[in-house]
């Protein structure tokens, strides 16, 4: 894992959790599958990683997904927990003076469930960020 992509899934951590709405939603928000939590809750998946470099500045291409998990009987909690989490997103911040995240774009978003088993739903991003070496 990258210095960008230890920086960019804290970040997300980071603001999912201080999103008060979501997390009076959310049993909590993890920054991968808990070992136990209880239903409803978040994690986030900072996965493929690729160059996004340029002429003069080093770069990084990362794509993040959020799963969010609820037990409810219908799909309106969860399609509610999604929103939230988009809305959360929008206050993402790095943190890090060396590194500058230039777009967090949504790509996709996917609800699944198996007969009995709890709802997923995901939501897809693809994050650019660039290191300012000089900083």
């Amino acid at each position: 894992m990258s210095a960008e992509t230890l920086a960019l899934q804290r970040a997300v951590v980071a603001a999912l959790t201080a999103d008060a709405s979501l997390a009076a939603m959310l049993s909590g928000v993890f920054d991968g599958p808990p070992a136990r939590a209880a239903l409803p809750w978040a994690g986030v998946d900072c996965g493929m990683e690729s160059d996004w470099s340029h002429k003069t500045g080093r770069g990084r291409e990362i794509r993040l997904a959020i799963s969010l998990w609820t037990d409810g009987r219908a799909a309106n909690e969860l399609h509610q927990l999604m929103v939230q989490a988009e809305a959360a997103l929008a206050q993402v911040a790095l943190g890090d003076a060396t590194m500058q995240l230039v777009g967090l774009v949504f790509q996709r978003s996917r609800v699944m469930r198996a007969a009995g088993e709890p709802w997923l739903g995901l939501l897809e991003y693809r994050a650019r960020i660039l290191t300012n070496e000089g900083a």
